[in-house]
């Protein structure tokens, strides 16, 4: 060997690849591959249900943003991790072809060295257990694994970074509870190996093998390896001088099938290393017809042609066109006819490998999620809007202009114990009277289940803290002069353009204790300002809440803890405000609607 100026790129990463069978995946491997799929599962389980509380909530800002993340991860991950993948994969390529090579006597690529004569060999072994003790390759390996490190490491903090924006937005929510714990295991299973590589790739293992008339045994990841001497397919060497500090290695390596044994030696190589080399180099001459052959100079000349290869591609220009133009023959020779006019024609007919074709059904559903949101945030404002269509197109359960008194609603006026007024004044059903920091209410006497409510309101005067009206559903307790209700949900617009939707349930006097706000938001279907008018329409559905404005869809929520029925009525938050209510209907579900895809 001549030449011992070989870089770390040439030589050290494609020693990784001298002790791994042609055909077998490394440990390093596996567990990445193990990762990346937990990783590939957890990102379709997160995903999918974003896309599912998209849809219900009308809210795809979640959404979007995680589809917008996967794709800027991606295409960041391949300028991170392209350089040292690609050579390695590179590398690898290299050692795979010359030890092809050796294994099948290529004098060209895989040229015979000197080795040891048996005859003449002096060198007796001598052990008390009868074991070869050999150091196992460490640069190359160190560098696998130095790789393999920064891979976990890169995926683990970015799980971490990830797990940590959850925890800030959505600590609270069940389903960013489970994102949390999903996505944290999986940082942590990311950084774990990642760490323990990075421990590990300064380390180089020491092998003890056993060599006797029929073959070798050796101890490789925690199982026995044995191969006949008959079994040996090819034995090799490279030789190359590590960069950072200058130390000369030679590398053996035995192929068998479906197994190697690689052992190193370098100067600071005990004696006992050196003799068992010897001994096991004698035994292999005398015991096999193979040939000693060192790849290095091929490995380095495969290298280099590489390099040169890429280097001339990048630096390829076209040629411009030169003016005048060559000249034209004035006549030209006509094409020799082919021998046979209607020769047939061999056609290649491609093959699609079964990893290409599970990789694909593999990623299948990832690359569905981005049409299906597409497709989803198209469809959704037509689905709902003909749900209204629908709702209306039922014939009402029950239905009052509520211009005049039919009985059925709550009639009061102002006293000393209780200021609250409801009345009929002619234009509509009116609440208020009572202190800013109460709520005022009046529900119908007759439990409904699942059905769709609608009223239109109208709030005369503003108070920005405290105000809102709008209908209250699943209200648990009859309704007694003067007492709150158990339970209910409340539905109701501000005059600012804002919707509320809350879960009561009375638990004290204090309110702040009976209130939990389910979800609000800022519509523009919403009408703004004092004495405008807001139709309002809610699809009770077990625990699910479609809210519309105006017929314009706003949410669905859901309702934990909710009644699965109760009686129904209007509301008004801040009760020194003057509410009007009309037009109130019940509707049966609509019959011809399409089942709700989340609904139990």
């Amino acid at each position: 060997m001549t030449n011992w100026q070989a870089t770390v790129t040439a030589m050290e990463t494609p020693v990784a690849q001298l002790d791994k069978p042609l055909k077998t995946v490394s440990r390093p491997s596996k567990a990445l591959f193990g990762v990346l799929t937990l990783l590939y599962l957890g990102f379709l389980i997160i995903a999918y249900n974003s896309f599912l509380d998209a849809w219900q909530t009308n809210d795809w800002d979640s959404f979007n943003g995680l589809v917008s993340f996967v794709v800027r991860m991606l295409a960041l991950l391949p300028l991170i991790l392209g350089v040292p993948l690609k050579q390695l994969l590179e590398g690898s390529d290299t050692v795979l072809k010359v030890r092809r090579a050796a294994i099948a006597g290529d004098d060209a690529l895989a040229p015979p060295a000197a080795q040891p004569d048996p005859a003449v060999s002096q060198d007796v072994f001598v052990s008390q257990d009868d074991l070869l003790y050999f150091r196992g390759p460490s640069g190359g390996r160190q560098a696998a694994r130095r790789l393999g490190a920064v891979l976990f490491l890169i995926i683990g903090s970015l799980l971490a970074l990830f797990t940590m924006l959850i925890a800030l937005v959505a600590w609270r929510d069940p389903i960013g509870l489970l994102s949390i714990a999903i996505f944290g295991g999986l940082a942590m299973f990311a950084l774990v190996p990642g760490f323990v590589f990075l421990a590990h790739g300064r380390q180089s293992r020491t092998m003890h093998v056993r060599a006797d008339d029929v073959g070798l045994c050796w101890r490789q990841r925690r199982r026995c390896v044995s191969i006949t001497w008959q079994e040996l397919q090819a034995f090799s060497t490279v030789h190359y001088r590590r960069n950072k500090d200058g130390l000369h290695y030679d590398i053996y390596a035995l192929d068998a099938p479906g197994a190697v044994l690689a052992w190193q030696l370098t100067k600071t190589s005990s004696d006992d290393e050196r003799a068992a080399h010897r001994y096991l180099s004698t035994m292999i001459v005398a015991r096999t017809s193979l040939r000693l052959r060192d790849l290095t100079e091929s490995i380095e000349k495969l290298e280099q042609e590489a390099v040169a290869a890429r280097k001339g591609s990048r630096s390829t220009r076209p040629e411009p066109l030169q003016f005048p133009l060559p000249t034209v023959p004035a006549t030209v020779p006509p094409l020799p006819e082919p021998p046979i006019p209607h020769a047939p024609v061999a056609r290649n007919r491609p093959k699609i490998s079964l990893g290409c074709a599970g990789s694909v059904l593999l990623m299948l559903p990832a690359l569905l999620l981005f049409p299906l949101g597409w497709g989803a945030q198209q469809y959704e404002p037509h689905y709902y809007a003909a749900l209204v269509q629908r709702v209306h197109a039922e014939q009402p359960k029950y239905q009052d202009t509520l211009t005049r008194d039919s009985g059925a609603w709550w009639v009061t006026q102002p006293r000393t114990d209780d200021p609250r007024k409801l009345i009929f004044s002619g234009t509509g059903y009116q609440l208020g009277g009572g202190p800013s920091s109460k709520f005022v209410d009046s529900s119908l006497s007759v439990i409904y289940g699942d059905v769709a409510t609608q009223v239109t309101v109208q709030e005369m005067g503003s108070d920005p803290q405290n105000d809102g009206a709008g209908l209250e559903l699943r209200v648990r307790e009859p309704p007694v002069t003067g007492a709150y209700p158990d339970k209910m949900v409340a539905y109701y617009v501000t005059t600012g353009g804002m919707w509320f939707l809350w879960n009561y349930r009375y638990v004290d006097d204090n309110a702040n204790d009976n209130w939990d706000l389910v979800d609000s938001g800022h519509s523009s279907a919403i009408h703004t300002g004092s004495n405008t008018t807001n139709q309002l329409l809610v699809i009770a559905h077990g625990s699910q809440f479609i809210l519309y404005a105006n017929d314009t869809f706003l949410a669905t929520e859901t309702v934990d803890g909710a009644s699965d029925s109760g009686y129904i009525g209007v509301y008004s938050n801040d009760a020194a405000l003057t509410a009007r209510f009309t037009n109130f209907a019940i509707y049966p579900l609509p019959s011809l609607a399409p089942p709700l895809p989340w609904a139990s």
